[in-house]
């Protein structure tokens, strides 16, 4: 829900900068859960391996945050680099 107001927020955003900061922040946090949930469906592949049970796999691969992924890859390289040339052309002054 956190991540799908983001991306809202990115696209209702008047300002061109904050726009690449939801967006930014909604595709980092969209990569991470999708690690993750990566991570525990191995560890339950790897649990189950070694107990002996059966692996339901689709029930852990079937998991919304996991396909959210390929599409929010795009956005990601995207406003990553917008952000990396944004703070190229306007460093901040040392006081």
């Amino acid at each position: 829900m956190v991540i799908g107001l983001l991306y809202i927020a990115s696209t209702t955003s008047w300002r061109r900068y904050e726009s690449i900061g939801y967006l930014l922040v909604a595709t980092l946090l969209s990569a991470v859960f999708a690690v993750l949930y990566l991570l525990i469906a191995g560890a339950n592949g790897l649990d189950s391996l070694i107990v002996g049970e059966e692996w339901s796999w689709m029930e852990d691969i079937s998991r919304s945050e996991i396909w959210l992924l390929p599409p929010s890859l795009p956005p990601l390289i995207i406003s990553w680099r917008m952000a990396m040339r944004m703070k190229q052309a306007a460093p901040f002054s040392e006081a």
